[in-house]
């Protein structure tokens, strides 16, 4: 089973999976400043997590009625503005880093270093290029891994959306099975359209919103490294 393991590759989603960023506060906050009356986990979650900074922005502006209350009636205009919505959103989220606004999710952590030990390979990815700058300033204190950027086989983060992300993974690691771990109803679905096995992380909200959007498993709380597992030995089995 040893030499089956090595031919999976597990994609693991940062932010909300492995890291609890500050990237929804940060597009809170900004939205806020900017005049919307409300900014949901929901809404975060449908029209912003997974996505390409200046898609989800866009979303933000679109749908929340932010182009309409500061005069974005042409496409000069909103391409203008949606700069500088994104520009102010990226302070915002530096900021908070800065503060240490983040922490690690130890059980995600500890389920990516008993994978590796089992053979498996393990990639971080992001549509941030934000994310390698802080998973190299997180440190680890487990086994030889010092910071948590070396517990990764490798990374693919900041290249665009998830449909780019996972064409680079089939181009480099040309692996049998591929694992996507998401906590985004977007990543999910995008997942599935590259028949990707896909575990949807839900630490809080609805799960139903992973599921509808096709989530082979999803987790609720925490992550076990049998959680992870089991997927993937049915999957070779089938």
């Amino acid at each position: 089973m040893s030499n089956k393991l090595n031919k999976v590759v597990i994609l693991w989603d940062i932010d909300g999976v492995v890291l609890d960023t500050p990237h929804e506060e940060a597009w809170r906050i900004t939205a806020l400043r900017w005049g919307a009356k409300e900014f949901t986990k929901e809404f975060y979650l449908k029209y912003v997590a997974g996505k390409p900074r200046e898609e989800g922005a866009y979303n933000i502006m679109e749908l929340l009625g932010l182009f309409k209350l500061h005069g974005g009636n042409t496409p000069n205009r909103r391409k203008e503005l949606l700069k500088r919505f994104c520009d102010e959103k990226n302070r915002v989220f530096r900021e908070l880093i800065s503060k240490g606004l983040y922490k690690v999710y130890e059980d995600a952590l500890n389920t990516i270093i008993k994978l590796r030990r089992n053979g498996l390979k393990n990639i971080a990815i992001s549509a941030s290029k934000n994310v390698p700058l802080i998973l190299r300033r997180t440190p680890v204190n487990i086994e030889h891994y010092t910071t948590l950027y070396d517990v990764f086989d490798d990374h693919i983060c900041g290249i665009g959306d998830k449909a780019k992300i996972f064409e680079e993974s089939i181009k480099r690691y040309k692996a049998e099975i591929y694992v996507v771990v998401e906590d985004s109803p977007y990543g999910i679905a995008k997942a599935k359209e590259y028949n990707f096995l896909a575990i949807g992380i839900c630490r809080e909200g609805d799960p139903s919103l992973l599921k509808n959007a096709g989530a082979d498993v999803v987790i609720r709380g925490e992550i076990k490294y049998e959680d992870i597992i089991k997927p993937v030995l049915r999957k070779l089995k089938a």
